[in-house]
């Protein structure tokens, strides 16, 4: 996110979640790019320290990934799982 790298953080959260209002309507609820969205939002929450709403954006995009990715070790998985981790420190 070119935003996030500029420190321009309400930016790339705007950004990211008018993406993620796309891909829901493109793709449906429960697809790889929402999924992404929903990390990168988690993401930037984590460096607003909103931790609170970083936690809740991870557990809706672990819950999809859940589905998507039957194997409990996919790489996506395991980042969004890492990053959840990150929010509850």
């Amino acid at each position: 996110v070119a935003w996030h790298d500029l420190c321009e953080l309400h930016k790339a959260l705007y950004y990211c979640e008018q993406a993620l209002t796309a891909f829901k309507q493109v793709y449906g609820d429960e697809h790889p790019d929402v999924a992404r969205s929903l990390n990168s939002i988690g993401k930037i929450w984590i460096d607003l320290n909103q931790p609170k709403k970083a936690i809740i954006v991870f557990q809706e995009c672990l819950s999809i990934q859940k589905k998507l990715y039957k194997n409990q070790t996919d790489n996506n998985i395991l980042e969004t799982l890492s990053s959840l981790v990150s929010a509850l420190e």
